[in-house]
């Protein structure tokens, strides 16, 4: 497009021709047309100031603020011929300009990124530099679209990827642009091994304090960790991660932060320790847990419930008993006993071996006295399969005694 040519445009769209077009092209429901109106409009002002009053130029602008902008889905050819043409023009600029302008319209911005991927034309817009510069405008865009939306966009990523990472390798790592580096990972940038190594370092060299915050914020670090254990590009991580998780398992079971996007994953994050270091973490965390007893919130036993089911763990902590798994009958909430009916159910043996003989007729009590006024059944049920390997906990344990008679 020439000068000449986008002055006649500006034209236009200032004296409210181009708005007036844009309703013919509506009525007609071509979108092509308007895909070709809304570049005129966006290109001249993407803040779209409301126009004289020429013919329907101002309904016209109603239809663009209150229809196009928070509903484009429904205009979706229309967006997909106003990326084709910005395209065709060479103009890509007018897309980021338009991202950048109208952020308040989230929904037309992501409908309008989602278009350059359906319509394949994300190779002609994708360098190492854009995707640089504009990842976050991507990463929302494709966040909650169908996987194989990302999945096209991933493909592309890949193609500019190289360049970017013997970019990136020479800088320093910098946790806020942790998207950019999890987009490089999902992509296959982790089969590099010197970006893989590259982020390892700075894991590595991450204090406890930062750890907290990303453990806490469940955030594009933790992801681009659990990218690494996938890829098994990850060892030990060291004390201050192994400190941070203990801290987050705390924090977690008293309520202080809660898991839930990253939830099924989370028993993952114990891969980037030694066997020794995951052993020490594990011991702790069930400290962690009958410290607290029957105030431990579900999420805790979502996210670190089976770590602290290994029988040999829980044989080894004698107050296992009296000061968890008691707490849990007495509180009588449907997580905490679905993890300790999961226990028991793995360990059948577990309390005629332990080695506090009393805990479990004094287990069976509380159970007795909870199914008293219990009225919920789910929890009536629980507490009955508890209770049955109580019962055999202590017939067990009778069996030996008489035994050593």
């Amino acid at each position: 497009m020439g000068a000449s040519e986008s002055a006649v445009i500006a034209e236009l769209v200032q004296q409210g021709h181009m708005y007036h077009q844009l309703w013919q092209t509506i009525s007609e429901s071509s979108d092509e047309a308007t895909g070709r109106c809304l570049f005129a409009i966006l290109s001249v002002d993407p803040h779209t100031p409301q126009p004289p009053a020429v013919g329907n130029a101002n309904p016209a602008h109603a239809r663009l603020t209150t229809e196009i902008f928070p509903e484009p889905e429904k205009f979706r050819g229309s967006i997909e011929a106003f990326v084709r043409t910005a395209i065709q023009q060479k103009r890509v600029d007018v897309l980021w300009t338009v991202g950048d302008v109208r952020s308040a319209d989230e929904k037309f911005v992501h409908e309008m990124l989602q278009a350059v991927i359906r319509t394949r034309l994300i190779g002609n817009v994708l360098t190492p530099q854009v995707l640089k510069e504009r990842w976050r405008l991507f990463d929302s865009a494709l966040a909650r679209e169908e996987e194989d939306l990302r999945s096209a966009f991933l493909e592309d990523v890949a193609k500019v990827s190289s360049d970017l990472i013997d970019e990136l390798v020479k800088e320093e790592f910098d946790p806020g642009e942790a998207g950019l580096y999890l987009v490089l990972a999902e992509a296959g940038g982790l089969k590099r091994r010197k970006f893989a190594n590259w982020c390892l370092a700075a894991l590595k060299a991450m204090e406890k304090d930062d750890w907290v915050e990303h453990l806490k914020a469940e955030d594009d670090v933790i992801s681009l960790l659990l990218e690494l254990v996938d890829a098994a590009a990850v060892d030990d991580l060291g004390i201050a991660y192994e400190d941070a998780l203990l801290h987050n398992a705390r924090q977690v079971a008293g309520g202080e932060a809660t898991v839930e996007s990253r939830i099924d994953e989370w028993h993952l994050l114990l891969a980037p320790l030694s066997p020794d270091a995951a052993d020490v973490l594990k011991r702790n965390i069930l400290d962690v847990a009958t410290e607290l007893g029957g105030g431990l919130q579900d999420d805790f036993f979502e996210a670190y419930g089976p770590e602290i089911q290994d029988r040999d763990l829980l044989l080894r902590n004698p107050s296992v008993i009296y000061r968890l798994f008691i707490p849990l009958v007495d509180d009588r909430k449907q997580v905490g006993l679905k993890w300790l009916r999961e226990t028991l159910d793995a360990s059948p043996d577990l309390l005629s071996v332990h080695s506090d003989s009393n805990g479990s007729r004094t287990l069976t009590r509380r159970i007795d006295a909870a199914l008293g006024d219990q009225a919920d059944e789910t929890v009536a049920q629980l507490l009955r399969d508890i209770k049955k390997h109580t019962i055999s906990g202590r017939s067990a344990s009778g069996r030996s005694s008489r035994g050593r008679e």
